[in-house]
């Protein structure tokens, strides 16, 4: 059953609730519910707006039961806004992903419990100050339904994929929306007497949507899935290590291959990161694994320059956050570790502004777990900062047509990404025409005469972008 009622509570955090720390500490920015766990579940990173960058963090706190809490800070990791949305007094709701549109709004999806006694599927679109603009909740057969990830197709629209369990096995939620959150199609993946979950997507340049996963039948396996443009399915690939492997994250390569992160067992002992190659068609070319003696697992993945990052958890004495950075073909190139003063989990990860990432997860505070957000380096892991790109003006301003022209420090042969719209700085591909070119410069036609446009532009279909100014 679908829903566009509104949450049944909006508010700010707890009165217990505290923030603590910033960006240029060791330990990050902190915020602590209260009596509760609190963990953020992923990141998202405004490098456009005014006054930017900003930094959205979403997971699960508060003081009593699990309520959705939002996080937006500078760029220095003060806090600047803050909500929380709950569902039905006395249950536990999660947000598990988050995502910017084209005017900076920030779209969190997860599950909300709203009566009875399981989570329902649910989407929530804010403004940049965290007011709740527009909502939409998936209830299926009376079992948990929940979002795991969400992603922009090249048309701006919002792909939500997630899943929805029946008694006794579960099939793959894909629902698409507009940037109101205007439901506009659906697909399924549903194999009985199989669990069958997506934890994370991604969407290529040419529409093709790619989920990662797990499939449940009997022991937990990596599933990973291929839609096309259309949300018709069109292939599937699973490992079995014939223990406990799941999936947790995706990337695409601008190559268009996919590349899934989670955990495996190879054998009895304990879990290590699995991290899983793949082809556009999902023939599966390289695997990687890395552990030690205890429990380690990759949550989140992220594409830089050419090389894979993959952050999670790796186990010395205690659990620490640990991020790895890999090559095309799997190779271990580098890590960088966070050790606080007990269990560390790190969830997600997301692209900032020059040499910087953000990491974020779990941490235990004074009494128990808090969220914590850092930033670090690509140096750290031996990465060289990226080029940059600067503008150079336009020309055929005025008319139907114009082209954006640029400087950049990458080497030839780079494939840049143009955007244009008739607003400032956006973050998405909400309403934005696109231009893709190897050359310093890009044309976009059929305008409007005596409209202001907006340019910015990437190396990467997802960003970050430079803005190139207004016309």
């Amino acid at each position: 059953m679908l829903s566009a009622a509104l949450s049944l509570c909006f508010a700010p955090p707890s009165s217990a609730a505290t923030f603590s720390g910033d960006f240029s500490s060791y330990g990050g920015a902190v915020y602590d519910g209260g009596s509760v766990a609190d963990a953020v579940n992923d990141v998202a990173v405004d490098t456009f707006s005014v006054g930017g960058p900003y930094v959205y963090v979403v997971g699960q706190g508060n003081s009593t039961y699990s309520d959705w809490v939002i996080i937006k800070y500078d760029g220095a990791g003060v806090k600047l806004a803050s909500a929380t949305i709950a569902g039905a007094a006395g249950n536990y709701d999660y947000p598990y992903a988050a995502a910017l549109d084209g005017a900076g709004n920030l779209y969190v999806a997860g599950c909300l419990v709203n009566s009875g006694m399981y989570c329902d599927a649910a989407v929530r679109k804010f403004s940049p100050s965290l007011v709740q603009l527009a909502s939409h909740t998936y209830d299926g057969s009376g079992y948990p339904d929940a979002f795991r990830g969400l992603a922009w197709d090249p048309q701006g629209r919002l792909v939500a994929a997630g899943y929805t369990d029946n008694a006794s096995d579960g099939g793959i939620l894909l629902f698409r929306y507009d940037t109101g959150l205007v439901f506009q199609s659906s697909a399924a993946y549903y194999i009985p007497g199989q669990y069958n979950r997506a934890m994370s997507v991604a969407v290529s340049t040419a529409g093709d949507v790619f989920l990662g996963g797990e499939r449940v039948a009997g022991v937990y396996d990596v599933l990973t899935l291929k839609f096309d443009a259309n949300m018709v399915f069109k292939a599937s690939a699973v490992f079995d290590n014939g223990w406990t492997d799941r999936g947790t994250g995706i990337v695409l390569d601008p190559w268009g291959n996919v590349y899934v992160v989670g955990e495996t067992r190879p054998s009895s002992s304990n879990l290590d990161f699995g991290v899983f190659k793949y082809t556009p068609s999902l023939v599966r070319l390289a695997s990687a694994t890395y552990g030690g003696g205890g429990g380690d697992w990759a949550t989140a993945a992220l594409w830089e320059g050419s090389d894979l990052l993959v952050t999670g958890q790796h186990t010395n004495a205690t659990p620490d956050w640990i991020t790895l950075r890999y090559s095309t073909g799997l190779a271990l190139k580098g890590s960088v570790t966070y050790d606080g003063s007990g269990a560390d989990t790190s969830y997600a990860i997301s692209r900032g502004t020059g040499d910087l990432v953000y990491v974020a997860g779990e941490s235990v505070g004074a009494s128990n777990l808090d969220f914590r957000t850092r930033q670090i380096s690509i140096t750290s892991l031996g990465m060289t900062p990226p080029p940059s790109i600067g503008a150079a003006g336009f020309s055929g301003v005025g008319t139907s047509s114009l082209t954006a022209v640029w400087t950049s420090g990458y080497p030839n042969g780079t494939l840049y990404y143009a955007r244009l719209s008739t607003g400032p700085f956006p973050n998405g591909y909400g309403g934005n025409v696109s231009s893709d070119t190897y050359n310093l410069s890009a044309g976009f036609t059929g305008l409007n005469l005596n409209i202001n446009y907006y340019v910015q532009v990437g190396t990467a279909f997802a960003g970050p972008f430079v803005s190139m100014g207004s016309t």
